[in-house]
């Protein structure tokens, strides 16, 4: 259900500027720091010069005059270069919004890296931090090479889910309208579901869900059913059958096996999710998973200033067992662990050229060239 443009950059990051270099980026925030004491880290990238890689670290101080850029090599760490210069007329307000509360800042850059470290991959680099406004929040934005984007708030270390102007905010429905499609699903073919997902098909700008997207088993004939309704009128769009990949089918498997003793409803899972999470709006998606401890319906939840919260609800009729920020992961990061790489890619070409909503990169439900 997850549509993406698989990138060959995606997959050669780390082999390619970002790999070369031998200094990371708190290796260059700690050299440029020793240049520039005294001013705030506003930004720090690495950028590629005829072939050769760099970090350019950008500082503004508290008056908010000008904005001193330190370069470092980096493959040996050398400072090549500094400049001060005035601050870009576009880049002072927001600037002076970072500035406006001095208690704003309560954890350092280097905390924040520390912090989004430990939700990616062994691997991926850090090629891109800065400080900026996310959802009303001021966080840093740490970038990966997988494509990986995370926001650690600047006050106090906690994850903001990201919804920058380009990301796009995740589409929403009421509980009871993504049940209705739901329930429509199961009474076109009587399957158990798997998952379902409220999604804009029409180029809404109000994050309102127009779509109902449903995933089902069909145990009989070892194949997963999407199906496609009008939110509104529950109208059928579309429905398809396709046979899994042998990963998709290893991931559900868990899921599918305790499909028969599960006492938990969909409709139950997201009452039991807003009931912990009272502050949210409405419900984006809701899937079935297999956990660690068991088997737990993930419902993921958004709230007035958009950010996503998933709530993982027992199955089995426990209830909430636990609640917390989304993390975004590259929506080619089939296997979710951290990483867009040779694994990811050769899970893509199994399905290549196949019937597979799954895997679907431009909308046709087959993957393929775009």
């Amino acid at each position: 259900m997850n549509r993406c443009r698989f990138t060959v950059l995606a997959l050669l990051a780390t082999a390619g500027t970002a790999g070369a270099q031998t200094v990371s980026m708190a290796d260059a925030i700690g050299i440029a720091r020793e240049i520039v004491p005294d001013r705030t880290l506003v930004e720090i990238d690495l950028r590629d010069l005829d072939g050769a890689a760099f970090w350019q670290a950008s500082f503004v101080n508290d008056m908010l005059v000008d904005q001193q850029e330190v370069e470092i090599d980096a493959a040996t760490g050398k400072v090549v270069g500094t400049e001060i210069d005035p601050i870009d007329p576009e880049d002072l307000a927001a600037y002076e919004a970072i500035f406006a509360d001095p208690d704003a800042i309560g954890i350092d850059f280097l905390d924040a890296l520390d912090i989004a470290g430990e939700l990616v991959g062994e691997g991926v680099v850090a090629w891109n931090g800065e400080l900026e406004f996310e959802a009303g929040v001021l966080a840093y934005q740490i970038e990966y090479s997988d494509e990986t984007k995370i926001y650690v708030d600047a006050n106090n270390g906690a994850i903001v889910n990201e919804h920058g102007d380009d990301e796009g905010d995740d589409d929403v429905l009421p509980p009871d309208q993504l049940a209705a499609g739901i329930e429509a699903a199961v009474a076109l073919n009587g399957l158990p579901v798997l998952e379902a997902e409220g999604e804009d098909e029409f180029g809404g700008d109000d994050n309102v869900a127009s779509v109902v997207e449903v995933v089902q088993w069909d145990g009989k004939n070892g194949m997963l059913v999407h199906s496609a309704f009008d939110a509104t009128t529950l109208e059928l769009i579309e429905t398809v059958s396709y046979t899994p990949s042998d990963a998709q089918l290893e991931r559900l498997q868990p899921v599918i096996d305790a499909l028969d003793s599960i006492t938990t409803t969909f409709a139950g899972a997201m009452a039991e999710a807003l009931a912990a999470q009272p502050d949210a709006i409405g419900v984006h998606e809701i899937s079935l998973k297999a956990e660690d401890l068991g088997i737990f319906y993930e419902v993921e939840l958004v709230n007035a200033m958009g950010f996503e919260i998933d709530v993982l609800v027992d199955a089995f009729g426990k209830g909430p067992a636990a609640s917390y920020a989304g993390v975004n992961f590259h929506p080619c990061d089939y296997d979710v662990d951290g990483l867009v790489d040779a694994n990811d890619l050769a899970e893509l070409l199994s399905v290549w050229g196949t019937l597979n909503p799954g895997y679907d990169l431009d909308g046709d439900l087959t993957p393929g060239g775009v």
